[in-house]
C-alpha cells in the first residue's frame, strides 16, 4: 500500500471492531469475526488504494492537457514536443506523425508555421486553448 496512514487507520478501526465483537459475542466467535473483519478491511484498503490511484491518474492527465494547451498557445514547440515519448504517434489534421522527432518537426512547421528551431507563432496565427478549471 502506498498510503500507510489510511491503511493504519483502517487497521485500527478493524482491530477496535474485533475487540468490541469479541467482548460481546465471546472468545469462540472472536477468531472467526477477526478473520472476516481482517478480510473486509483488506478488501476496503485495496478498493481505496485503487480509487486514490485513479484520482491521481486523472490529475496527472489534466495537468498534461493544461501544459499542452499552454505551450501551444505560446508557441513553445520544444516544450510541447517534450510531452511526447520517443515512440509516440500523433494524429493531426496534417497527417499521422510517428516518433518524437517527426512530431517535433510537425509542431514547428505545420502547427507553428515557423522554421525548425524558431519559437513562437507564425504570422497571422493565434491559438487559444481554453483551460477549464
Amino acid at each position: 500500500m502506498r498510503h500507510g496512514f489510511a491503511q493504519a487507520a483502517l487497521v485500527m478501526m478493524g482491530a477496535a471492531a474485533c475487540v468490541m465483537g469479541a467482548a460481546t459475542t465471546g472468545a469462540s466467535s472472536g477468531a472467526a469475526s477477526s478473520a472476516e473483519s481482517s478480510a473486509a478491511t483488506e478488501a476496503r484498503l485495496d478498493r481505496l488504494d485503487a480509487e486514490i490511484t485513479a484520482g491521481e491518474d486523472i490529475l496527472a492527465i489534466e495537468k498534461l492537457q493544461r501544459a499542452y494547451g499552454y505551450y501551444v498557445d505560446k508557441g513553445m514547440w520544444e516544450d510541447v514536443a517534450d510531452l511526447f515519448t520517443q515512440d509516440a504517434v500523433a494524429n493531426y489534421p496534417a497527417g499521422v506523425f510517428v516518433g518524437w522527432k517527426s512530431i517535433r518537426e510537425h509542431l514547428y512547421m505545420n502547427v507553428g508555421g515557423k522554421k525548425l528551431g524558431e519559437l513562437g507563432l507564425g504570422d497571422g496565427r493565434i491559438y487559444n486553448h481554453m483551460n477549464i478549471q
